[in-house]
């Protein structure tokens, strides 16, 4: 028979990105299946939405109805969760019947249905150089302003035999860097006898030249046994830590779990003592009765907290969510020049981190010929083409309108690093001051 072609659109996190390659594969495993990557060719359309913020979901809905006249469409992710009685007439699988995505699509070509096993573990990471591997699903949190946890369900952690499993066949498959990643990540052990840390230091028993990222964190999970194990040369000294806002009495109203003292005192303390260390994060703008004491606030911690970069949302209403009740309202026109001014502040402040690495050897795997990330997470273009997914010792030039240069000196490898011990301690990194510039 002709093979079916699948084509999958993703919107969303990173656990989706993960949950959409597991679902490749598991169609793969059946001969009847090829992924196509062309619209054009695809006789089945899968779409693996994304509910987080109305614009999402508007974006998600979008999609469906695009896709809905070009062919056959599923429907995974989040959508399902939330609502689908207006889709009724669109197969639809909910987050944990993804399992079945073989024979629903078979069933829309009379075919059937497949005898073969579900597997739990992904090889590879279409269309990537670093893979991303879901350690946990679900959160507790209930954030005021957020769906996820009402979508996702409660904490529950992968079983650590299959996460070192999948790890070690994503390296043996030429991936240079793994990104841990899960719906609240520092919930990973959530009531067993384990942690985040933990697990981190049984993948570094793993012996080949990759490394680790930490994806999205609470700062409350930020603890003495995770600062101590990102001290390790196999582990990236980046963390995105979720700000939110920078006044404590605008974080009680959204029930973050942290006072500004607490989150300033971490980034102190992980840029202390942890080398290289950059953080990133997320601002909510404009939420329901943020005065302008507040966004003071939010600025001055901004300033302190000394981000490499900032991803500001502008606040819109989720229904469904406790905020969608507050009173109190910021005026659109008011968060839109919040915003403004936070650009502004956040374009000093990154360049002003940023700059503090010039003049500094750091580690980058380069994703396109020509540009790649350091361990850190700063986005360098490099000086000259070289092959893919490889890394490179790379010295820190120059700033030019918000983009890092460096110059390639040699090609590197962690597992010149003993274990145990940290990039720094790594003779081919030994710094020497050259010529640096900011612009």
């Amino acid at each position: 028979m002709k093979k079916i072609k699948v084509y999958f659109h993703t919107l969303g996190c990173k656990v989706n990105q993960y949950d959409t390659q597991l679902m490749m594969e598991n169609l793969l495993l059946d001969e009847r299946f090829e992924i196509t990557r062309e619209m054009d060719e695809a006789d089945v359309f899968v779409v693996n939405t994304c509910v987080v913020t109305e614009k999402a979901e508007k974006e998600s809905k979008k999609l469906i109805r695009k896709f809905s006249s070009k062919g056959k469409v599923v429907v995974t992710g989040c959508l399902p969760e939330k609502e689908f009685p207006s889709y009724s007439n669109i197969p639809y699988l909910k987050l944990r019947d993804e399992k079945n995505i073989r024979n629903v699509i078979l069933s829309l070509f009379g075919e059937s249905e497949s005898s073969l096993s579900y597997r739990e573990n992904i090889t590879r990471f279409y269309g990537r150089t670093r893979a991303f591997v879901k350690v946990q699903e679900g959160c507790d949190r209930f954030c005021s302003y957020c769906i996820v946890a009402y979508l996702r369900g409660k904490p529950r952690s992968r079983n650590p035999e299959k996460i070192l499993r999948e790890i070690r066949n994503l390296i043996s498959n030429g991936y240079r860097e793994i990104v841990l990643t899960g719906t609240q990540i520092g919930l990973y052990g959530y009531g067993e006898d384990k942690n985040l840390a933990s697990l981190i230091r049984e993948i570094l028993k793993i012996p080949s030249d990759f490394r680790i990222r930490i994806s999205s964190i609470n700062p409350e999970f930020i603890d003495n046994s995770l600062i101590k194990v990102m001290k390790e040369g196999r582990v990236c000294p980046h963390l995105h830590l979720s700000l939110q806002s920078g006044s404590d009495r605008i974080l009680r109203l959204m029930r973050r779990q942290y006072t500004i003292a607490e989150f300033l005192e971490k980034v102190e303390r992980f840029k202390r003592e942890v080398k290289n260390a950059t953080v990133t994060t997320d601002i909510i703008v404009g939420f329901p009765g943020e005065e302008e004491e507040d966004f003071k606030s939010t600025l001055e911690a901004v300033r302190k907290a000394g981000f490499i970069r900032v991803h500001i949302f502008p606040y819109s209403k989720r229904k469904g969510t406790l905020a969608a009740n507050f009173k109190n309202e910021v005026p659109e026109n008011v968060i839109k020049e919040r915003e403004r001014i936070l650009n502004e502040v956040v374009k000093d402040v990154v360049k002003n981190e940023i700059g503090k690495f010039l003049g500094k050897r750091l580690i980058v795997l380069n994703e396109k010929a020509k540009s790649g990330y350091t361990e850190n997470y700063i986005r360098v273009k490099l000086d000259k083409p070289v092959k893919m997914n490889q890394f490179y010792i790379v010295y820190l030039q120059s700033i030019k309108n918000s983009v890092v240069y460096g110059k390639i000196e040699k090609e590197f490898s962690y597992s010149s690093i003993e274990k145990g011990g940290e990039t720094s301690k790594c003779p081919q990194l030994k710094e020497e001051k050259e010529k640096t510039s900011i612009a």
